[in-house]
């Protein structure tokens, strides 16, 4: 478990496909899938955390964050709540609060650089 410095809250939908459970993380676009809805729900959290980290090391918290929509918050919010879409089918939507190691840090534009030397 990583020492949480900040949480941000996405969007876990899980819909059956046969005898598979799959499940989407709508603001990553993390998806896995496993026998029961528990096994799926289990893998896609890990693969979420792992997303989540490689968006840090690679430096692209901040862009990916913003360009999808997805916000920080210092402490871990008590109530989340997302936007659903109208379900169509079986897809249900859970929200899930995700520790994460650092805040975004926003990216430096060209002109701030310049002025840095």
């Amino acid at each position: 478990m990583i020492a949480a410095e900040g949480f941000v809250v996405v969007t876990l939908a899980f819909h059956r496909e046969g005898k598979t459970w799959v499940g989407v993380c709508q603001e990553l676009g993390t998806s896995t899938y496993g026998r029961t809805l528990s096994l799926a729900s289990a893998e896609l959290e890990d693969m979420v955390l792992l997303h989540l980290n490689a968006l840090e090391q690679e430096g692209e918290q901040e862009r990916f964050f913003e360009k999808h929509g997805i916000q920080f918050y210092a402490t871990k919010p008590t109530e989340v709540t997302v936007q659903q879409p109208l379900p169509i089918d079986d897809t249900f939507f859970q929200p899930r609060t995700f520790p994460i190691s650092r805040p975004p840090t926003p990216v430096a534009t060209s002109r701030e650089l310049v002025g840095a030397r």
